[in-house]
């Protein structure tokens, strides 16, 4: 048991005080004002048996003896519940919003999938050509739907941040929706390149003409007076060393994709695209070519060099 002294009965008096500190000085003096010479009068009649308790319940038996309010509990900056009641009972206050609410809730199954590939397609550019991109896609659409269901990540931290998580996915919408509209562009260009680019003739290795074919034994010794035929019996030709040549089409002010017909029609064989401030394929637009003069003659061998920008 506590020794009870002047001192520990002027702390306990001053702890009861902090307890009413939400009432008004006067009441706080009225219920307490000469709260440590009651005190020591109790010990001194109680003696050895007199004990203090909790500052916490003294005050309360206080305030209800005098009849006043309970000490309010601790208000929480933000609740996620009241938050998601609130939102409830603001669409429920309309047959429009609240058909809105429920078709929401219908579909939620659908946002647990779209929010996971969000997520998957920030991380990997919503590249499905490796088999990591597409385990790990599957992995987080599994875990949002667990999550979503609350069969796992059931610890108040989880239920704390899914709100904030899920409304972070939403801003992201716009970004994901253009990312995703991009990939598909550029797998559109990619096929429209492929059926419209020009066919070329002749023997080719890795993109180049090969002009000669010379064949050695072991000995290392060029064997000559061989022929080369196809599987059909055809015999095959090396094209001649003297390079065919193109014209570089006047593509300056065109869109992107106007200049890719041109030059896939001139059937320049070789060309790279550089892009300026970050302009995406939607807004892009010739501002430079190299070789610089329309109607410069290039080569398989090289490269058409085509700068973008907006206009």
């Amino acid at each position: 048991m506590e020794t009870l002294t002047d001192s520990t009965i002027n702390n306990f008096a001053a702890a009861v005080r902090a307890e009413l500190k939400d009432l008004p000085k006067s009441t706080i003096d009225e219920l307490a004002g000469d709260l440590e010479e009651s005190l020591a009068e109790r010990k001194f009649d109680e003696g050895e048996g007199f004990e203090l308790g909790s500052p916490a319940v003294f005050a309360a038996e206080l305030r209800e003896a005098a009849g006043v309010n309970p000490k309010p509990g601790k208000s929480k900056i933000f609740s996620t519940k009241a938050f998601n009641d609130s939102l409830e009972s603001w669409f429920r206050k309309s047959g429009f919003s609240e058909a809105i609410l429920e078709f929401g809730t219908s579909i939620r199954p659908l946002w647990w999938i779209a929010r996971a590939t969000m997520a998957w397609g920030l991380f990997s550019g919503y590249n499905l050509s490796n088999v990591t991109n597409i385990a790990l896609l599957a992995i987080l659409c599994f875990l949002s739907v667990q999550w979503g269901r609350k069969k796992w990540f059931k610890t108040k931290f989880f239920a704390a941040i899914l709100l904030p998580l899920n409304l972070l996915a939403v801003l992201l919408v716009p970004v994901s929706t253009l990312m995703v509209s991009q990939k598909i562009s550029n797998i559109y260009n990619t096929e429209y390149m492929l059926q419209n680019w020009p066919a070329i003739d002749g023997l080719r290795m890795n993109g180049e003409i090969v002009s000669e074919i010379h064949a050695y034994n072991l000995d290392n010794q060029e064997v000559t007076g061989l022929r080369y035929e196809d599987q059909n019996g055809v015999k095959l030709e090396a094209p001649v060393t003297e390079q065919t040549q193109y014209t570089v089409p006047d593509i300056i002010g065109m869109n992107m994709f106007d200049a890719q017909r041109a030059l896939a029609d001139a059937g320049i064989p070789s060309v790279d695209y550089v892009y300026l401030n970050n302009v995406n394929e939607q807004e892009a637009f010739v501002v430079k070519v190299e070789p610089s003069l329309p109607g410069a003659l290039v080569t398989s061998r090289d490269t058409v060099t085509v700068t973008l920008d907006r206009r």
